[in-house]
């Protein structure tokens, strides 16, 4: 069996469609719609990516774990490297994305993160900016016009809220109404906090696991999943591992390991690089006897290398 197109970029690529963006609108304008016809989809501009197969304009992510899992960790340690034009796992930024970090369960620890992010990989100036306060998105929507106006005057490209149920406000996260109507929050943000003439704005949601002891799912109402274009599940680890469950248009399955131990964190980057070469080959004699211990900590130092 032969293999074909394996997403739509792909298939459209495959079939000939255009790869550069035509110069003049596509469709018909009706009102606030625009009708578009086979013709004009099929000569669409190519997907883009603030972070290559995972992050893309206009759309949004939800990633969800167990408490204390590394969630926050994880995606502030992204928002930095972003506004840097740094990215993870081999994803690389084409160039410095403009981030506005929602910190809605407030200041504490953050400011110590934020300093070893900044000593470890630099200033990104004025391309991340961060809210450290209660913000609440709704229902009600108390926050949600000064949010909108805070994303147009950073002009940010990727805006992180953290998290779901410190933003969800009065309503029931487990009612499909209310939790439809934060969804629909998120997109007002998302359309109206863009700014012209840039890439439209990525949401990124940090949300907790459900209470059930198994935690396989998010808690809350199922729709939020249902209306988002990648959910990523992040579990603790030595490695931790964020765990890509769904993609819209992207591949799924993907195990994307990042660190979050003090030890390792200690130690110079030359060694570092010393275990990723050798670890495999079982060299490092009277300390790991066996191959696959030695492997298991290739990848755990390659991670934090690349963190």
């Amino acid at each position: 069996m032969t293999e074909g197109p394996a997403n739509p970029e792909e298939m459209l690529a495959h079939i000939g469609a255009d790869d550069e963006p035509i110069s003049c609108p596509r469709g018909r304008v009706v009102g606030k719609l625009r009708l578009l016809s086979l013709h004009d989809a099929l000569h669409a501009p190519p997907r883009r990516y603030f972070l290559p197969g995972l992050l893309a304009p206009g759309e949004m992510s939800v990633w969800w774990g167990a408490p204390k899992c590394g969630k926050s960790f994880l995606l502030l340690r992204l928002a930095f490297g972003l506004a840097l034009g740094r990215g993870m796992w081999g994803r690389e930024p084409a160039r410095p994305v403009r981030v506005l970090y929602c910190a809605a369960e407030g200041e504490g620890g953050l400011g110590a993160r934020l300093l070893a992010l900044h000593r470890k990989m630099g200033d990104p100036g004025d391309a991340f900016c961060l809210i450290a306060q209660r913000v609440q998105i709704g229902p009600p929507s108390e926050h949600l016009v000064d949010l909108v106006a805070a994303a147009k005057l950073h002009r940010a490209e990727v805006v992180i809220v953290d998290t779901l149920a410190r933003t969800f406000g009065e309503g029931d996260e487990n009612h499909p109404s209310q939790m439809g109507a934060f969804i629909a929050a998120l997109d007002r943000l998302r359309e109206e906090g863009s700014t012209p003439g840039q890439p439209a704005l990525h949401v990124v949601v940090i949300h907790h696991a459900s209470k059930a002891e198994d935690q396989k799912t998010p808690r809350g109402s199922g729709a939020l999943l249902g209306a988002a274009d990648l959910v990523v599940k992040v579990k603790r680890g030595t490695p931790s591992v964020a765990l890509v469950e769904l993609a819209k248009d992207d591949a799924e399955g993907a195990e994307l390991t990042f660190c979050q131990c003090r030890k390792c964190s200690r130690l110079t980057p030359i060694y570092v690089a010393f275990l990723s070469r050798i670890g495999a080959r079982n060299v490092l004699r009277g300390r790991f006897q066996r191959a696959r211990q030695n492997a298991r900590l290739t990848r755990h130092f390659e991670t934090h290398r690349r963190f």
